[in-house]
């Protein structure tokens, strides 16, 4: 019976670079800015809901209870518009600033 020998064991070394300071601060940073993002864009979608209401001729004092029973089909698609926008801003905005700016490029 032939007995092959089993394959020599080759060690490689991987250099894992342990998180820096720095590194942290700048995600936190991006994080920080993000939520700013995504906070500064509701707002300004609410104030261009109130301006389309304005428009549409709707009372800005009636109570959003009062616009929702008499026009159920509005409120209901400033929401669907206005998380659509949040999701595409949290989705696809990373992607392209991911393209344009490397964290690694700071450093």
């Amino acid at each position: 019976m032939l007995r092959q020998e089993p394959p020599p064991v080759i060690y490689v070394e991987y250099l894992v670079a342990s998180p820096r300071l720095q590194l942290a601060g700048i995600y936190l940073v991006r994080f920080l800015l993000g939520i700013l993002i995504i906070i500064l864009l509701e707002i300004l979608l609410s104030t261009a809901s109130h301006t389309v209401d304005r428009c549409l001729g709707l009372d800005p004092n009636e109570s959003r209870l009062q616009r929702k029973q008499r026009l159920p089909g509005l409120d209901l698609t400033y929401k669907y518009i206005t998380y659509m926008i949040l999701g595409f801003t949290v989705a696809i905005l990373p992607l392209f600033v991911t393209i344009g700016f490397n964290v690694r490029s700071l450093l």
